[in-house]
């Protein structure tokens, strides 16, 4: 049989145009979400993930790894030390050859299934960690709860190492999409960073090309901010890339209420999951005649709690409140006065188009505006939500709650004190808004309804929302406590 010899005399190649022209590697979401580690850090881990695309590689000596990521040999130590103690990385030093002898160098190992960055993320004890946490236990690595691609070309311009760390946050969402807006408050909290300092970092990405936002057309000033992670950087932007499906700022209701000694914003889906599925937390799966009860009363209750919200929601006078007319004059009167009026306690009707503006009614009227799987039940605690704060805050009607009765005037008190907001969005545009509230009423009250026997829904309701006001303050001071140190560190 004859054989053929092949001589390469030319070598011939294979290029790639973009942002992954250098190659990318897979970066896993959880520890993009640890609010543990510092942005250094995980501009560090992300830019180790990036050399892994192929397996096995050469990697960079340490100068070169300071020189990419604009560190002193100091500062990277002290965060490599971070991701050593948590597992994420590990570290073997060798000789050049096999007798020990000649140059030594460092085999750095990514760590898919590492004990201690796993304890670590147990200590948030959120519900999203703790789902997060079951999925890598059961999937075998930390990529089971998710991942975004790192592009190396990234990881190693002359950017902040804070931008890098700022650009593998947003890519753990995108997946195989380009597009992601996690809201900026969920941002800055497992960032660990100040508003200020988010802008800076934005600011380099679009300056490089590497990030490009827009907002959607949504009626008004509620339109969605969203991410372009721009895998094209200094190509002119196609007119249909911002119409691919995507996570948007509404759809992104990822948090729950703060614990003040432990805060955390992530929520998993589990919260909003329908009763009759088993709970992620819970160690035996329904194998007992009691736990199947216990089901039974949780799906009844469920049950009723969805036929009082029916009937909250259908008898509310809806059409008695003229919110198209009335919410620009609103908005107008917000944004130029700088505070939400007092006089507005002796109009209900003022007052419940005030609630509306500060908390997106009209993004919120789209059932993609809620996350989870019964968004349906979500859109109606919500305008319950509405309704509820709206009385507490009017004149004539009393909030009562266990201990006592409590006034509007003190409502509102609360309420401006802890939630209401007044800045900038990405584009430069004024808004207010009442944060992260609603998102934390509806979740605290879907929790609690799945184990409470409610018999009066609005009374219920108007409980949470006290309690929630009270504790936004505790929330407020321990995350500006926490951006703070991290400033200063």
């Amino acid at each position: 049989m004859a054989t053929v010899s092949i001589q390469a005399t030319v070598q011939d190649e294979i290029r790639v145009r973009g942002v992954r022209c250098k190659g990318f590697g897979q970066l896993p979401k959880i520890v993009m979400l640890c609010s543990s580690l510092k942005p250094e850090a995980k501009g560090i881990y992300a830019y180790f993930c990036s050399y892994t695309g192929s397996g096995n590689a050469v990697f960079p000596s340490r100068d070169r790894i300071i020189h990419d990521l604009h560190l002193n040999k100091d500062t990277y130590y002290k965060h490599l030390k971070s991701l050593t103690q948590a597992g994420l990385i590990t570290i073997e030093q060798k000789a050049g050859d096999a007798e020990g002898a000649g140059f030594k160098h460092n085999i750095y190992t990514i760590e898919n299934l590492p004990e201690g960055f796993l304890a670590l993320c147990e200590t948030d004890a959120s519900a999203a960690m703790t789902a997060s946490l079951d999925k890598i236990r059961k999937g075998g690595d930390l990529s089971a709860a998710g991942y975004g691609n790192i592009p190396k070309s990234v990881m190693t311009d002359e950017i902040s190492i804070q931008a890098k760390a700022l650009y593998a946050y947003l890519s753990v969402f995108t997946g195989e999409n380009y597009l992601a807006a996690p809201s900026r408050d969920v941002v800055l909290y497992h960032m660990a960073i100040s508003h200020n300092s988010y802008n800076k970092y934005t600011k380099e990405l679009l300056e490089k090309d590497y990030l490009r936002k827009t907002q959607s057309v949504n009626g008004g000033r509620f339109a969605e901010i969203v991410y372009y992670l721009n895998p094209l950087p200094g190509a002119e932007a196609k007119d249909d890339v911002f119409t691919q499906p995507k996570i948007s700022d509404a759809q992104f209701s990822d948090t729950v209420k703060p614990d003040a000694q432990n805060p955390d914003t992530a929520v998993s889906d589990a919260l909003f999951s329908d009763p009759q599925k088993s709970d992620l937390n819970s160690p035996k799966r329904n194998t007992t005649k009691t736990n199947s009860r216990k089901l039974n009363q949780s799906n009844a209750q469920a049950v009723a709690v969805q036929a009082d919200l029916d009937s909250a929601v259908e008898t509310e006078p809806d059409g008695a409140i003229d919110f198209d007319t009335q919410k620009l004059e609103v908005e107008n009167e917000i944004l130029s006065t700088k505070t939400l009026p007092y006089s507005w306690t002796d109009n209900l009707s003022r007052m419940t188009v005030a609630i509306r503006v500060l908390t997106g009614w009209d993004a919120r009227q789209k059932l993609s505006a809620f996350a989870g799987e019964n968004p349906e039940e979500q859109q109606k605690i919500y305008r319950l939500f509405v309704d509820c704060l709206a009385e507490m805050l009017t004149a004539g009607h009393p909030t009562k709650v266990k201990g006592g009765v409590i006034s509007y005037a003190k409502v509102y008190e609360k309420l401006m004190e802890n939630c209401f907001r007044l800045e900038q969005d990405e584009l430069g545009e004024a808004f207010a808004d009442l944060g992260q509230l609603p998102e934390q009423v509806i979740g605290s009250f879907i929790r609690a309804s799945r184990k409470t026997n409610l018999t009066n829904i609005r009374s219920y309701l108007k409980t949470i929302i006290w309690t929630e006001l009270q504790e936004q303050g505790l929330w407020g001071m321990a995350q500006t406590e926490l951006m703070m140190n991290n400033e200063k560190a």
